[in-house]
């Protein structure tokens, strides 16, 4: 595969597209996600299943949250058997 930063329009849409259904499958019903992708930090290309208001607000958010150290701490579950 090429780098993202070398695809064409159409073949972008085909890859964000094939992200997007493989987080869609694996994540709940109604959980709201955005995956940023690229090459290089300053041509990030992203896809959600929100609207793009929302996207821009949340990625504001998340970033404000990371530079003030505001991580939120992850509850640690039991393992589950197999």
């Amino acid at each position: 595969m090429k780098p993202i930063n070398q695809m064409n329009k159409a073949e972008l849409t085909e890859l964000m597209n094939r992200l997007a259904t493989l987080v869609r499958g694996n994540i709940p019903e109604k959980t709201f996600f955005m995956m940023l992708v690229g090459d290089d930090l300053s041509e990030m290309q992203y896809v959600s299943n929100s609207n793009r208001q929302d996207v821009i607000q949340a990625m504001r958010e998340c970033a404000d949250r990371l530079e003030r150290k505001e991580d939120r701490p992850r509850i640690n579950l039991p393992e589950q058997a197999n």
